[in-house]
């Protein structure tokens, strides 16, 4: 049976910087067990065709409208999606595969993937599945009443894939919903241990599309070294996850090294919520890398809370590079209301981030604004904190706050002020994150999401003003090549920039 996985184009035209880590894994466990599985990121094969700046074939933009996309999934009546729809099928060649997966990282991309799965059922009879990292177990009663999806994966789908391509599927294989089948009493999701995790393959051409792609053209490949965060912001997801779980770090270096000569890649990325979860493991994780003389560049997203002098140069000597710092707040009444204990005092913060500065790990900070019930003396407060940080920074970026389902402010709203704004089945989302809600004796939806929005640009224009401009002059000091790509290519949010 002739199988893709596809990642679709987001409604934003923003592809991730690296290829994701879930469908390479399902490929490399699929082979293990005698199956044969194509990866198809048409995510990055739309931008490397939109790169240019006077030229943009595709148009994944047609996919925002809710309405459009629901006139196309009851009767085929858009021109617009309907061609943009043949327009993606033949840039992936998916006419001839018999079962067809979608694997969901945004809900940006979910509207394309459903309008893809209903002309490819429609063309050529394929078997429809859908999984992903926002595809949670309340999801598949709504995918799974359209007639053109067949099956949905909540949780690690290895064995799901498997189960599929073995055709020994049924109501018993754990993650496993299909259409027609109610879910059994004892139906769960399952995510694999990570020290029985293949190592992962990467489409040789998604990776060079990529490549390309970046500032530098410097390839990236994600790796997954933990599982959970210590901490318990109250807007992260990753809070209610039980347990913490870690990748043996034997394993971590072999398969770093593996993937760098296999597939020829530059850096990695180490993607999971947290890396510098346990700073004791970090600091063996270098000692290892040492060892093992595994020179490659690595980074990912982490916490500064207790990270000294000593721990960061370390993981510089063993090939740190940058991290990401989710700073998100300066006002330390609304760090306190959404229990973020992550981040140091002031002063510790300042000093953490000019300690990795001179070591030469280069940060991007991350703040979110919006806040709940956050007054402008709170988002000011933000904007402080980010013009002190500045010196020390060689990326930033804001975010506005998102309701995401699964956190604690989703789960518990009532306890953070807020009031959910009921949305049936109709009003799924398309083009947009996060639930909408409203503020208890604050600010309603809309005139929260105008505030957010509002903000968010505020603080992003200061970054472009101050961080993006030395960053830019840097980058065409260092080679006029890529001064030139930065004029005629749109923008890309390219991670070798740390490098």
């Amino acid at each position: 049976m002739r199988t893709a996985i596809v990642i679709g184009p987001t409604t934003d035209d923003v592809c991730s910087p690296f290829p994701f880590l879930g469908p390479a894994i399902l490929k490399a466990f699929a082979r293990s067990r005698g199956h044969s599985v194509e990866i198809v990121d048409l995510g990055v094969r739309v931008r490397h065709a939109n790169r240019w700046r006077w030229r943009r074939p595709f148009r994944p933009e047609v996919f925002s409208s809710g309405s459009a996309v629901r006139r196309y999934l009851d009767s085929g009546d858009d021109s617009r999606i309907a061609a943009e729809v043949d327009a993606l099928i033949d840039l992936g060649a998916l006419d001839d595969f018999e079962l067809v997966g979608f694997s969901l990282y945004d809900s940006n991309a979910i509207g394309a993937a459903l309008c893809l799965a209903k002309r490819l059922k429609q063309r050529q009879g394929a078997t429809t599945v859908f999984g992903g990292p926002v595809i949670r177990r309340g999801d598949f009663e709504y995918l799974l009443h359209f007639d053109f999806v067949d099956h949905v994966v909540v949780g690690d789908g290895e064995e799901a894939l498997v189960a599929l391509l073995d055709g020994s599927h049924g109501a018993a294989t754990p993650g496993l919903v299909s259409r027609g089948r109610r879910a059994n009493a004892g139906w769960r999701a399952v995510d694999l241990p990570l020290s029985s995790k293949p190592l992962p393959e990467f489409e040789a051409s998604d990776l060079w599309a990529y490549r390309r792609l970046a500032i530098k053209n410097r390839a990236f490949a994600p790796y997954l070294l933990t599982r959970g965060c210590r901490y318990k912001c109250a807007f992260c997801p990753e809070y209610p996850k039980v347990g913490f779980e870690y990748t043996p770090i034997a394993k971590v270096v072999g398969d770093v090294r593996e993937l760098v000569a296999r597939s020829g890649i530059d850096a990695i990325y180490f993607t999971e919520a947290n890396i510098t979860n346990d700073l004791e493991r970090v600091r063996e994780l270098c000692d290892e890398l040492l060892a093992k003389e595994v020179r490659v560049p690595w980074g990912g997203l982490g916490t500064l809370a207790g990270l000294d002098r000593a721990t960061i140069r370390l993981m510089a000597d063993a090939g740190c590079r940058y991290l990401l710092i989710g700073v998100e707040s300066g006002s330390e009444a609304m760090l306190e209301a959404l229990n973020v204990t992550k981040i140091p005092s002031p002063r510790e913060l300042r000093a953490i981030f000019a300690q990795l500065h001179e070591c030469g790990i280069r940060t991007s900070a991350q703040f979110i604004v919006g806040l709940p019930h956050e007054t402008e003396r709170d988002y000011q407060a933000t904007v402080a904190l980010f013009r002190e940080l500045s010196p020390h920074l060689t990326r930033a970026i804001a975010f506005g706050f998102e309701l995401v389902e699964g956190s604690p402010c989703a789960l518990r709203p009532e306890k953070f002020g807020l009031r959910p704004t009921p949305t049936g089945a109709g009003d799924y989302r398309f083009g947009h994150r996060g639930l909408p809600f409203d503020e208890e004796g604050g600010l309603t939806w809309e005139r929260k999401r105008r505030s957010v929005i509002g903000r968010e640009k505020r603080l992003n224009r200061l970054i472009d003003r101050t961080v993006g401009r030395r960053l830019m002059l840097r980058l065409c000091r260092e080679d006029l090549r890529v001064g030139l790509k930065l004029l005629t290519r749109r923008p890309y949010f390219s991670y070798d920039v740390h490098l």
